[in-house]
């Protein structure tokens, strides 16, 4: 019982961390958003692929 009381315990901890985590990546998204606009950047642009990289390892 104890061992089952003590993993509930990390695990609402670790929870609380997530939701405080999110909730700063949340805001943080907010803010890119906001810069994306003002700086003229659309959906399109903002969505565009990666580009590959090209590091020697595979053959083509």
């Amino acid at each position: 019982m104890r061992v089952a009381i003590e993993r509930i315990n990390r695990l609402e901890q670790e929870n609380e961390r997530l939701k405080r985590e999110n909730a700063q990546l949340l805001q943080k998204f907010v803010v890119w958003q906001y810069n994306a606009h003002a700086h003229g950047l659309d959906s399109h642009k903002l969505n565009k692929a990666l580009p590959s990289i090209d590091r020697g390892q595979t053959e083509k």
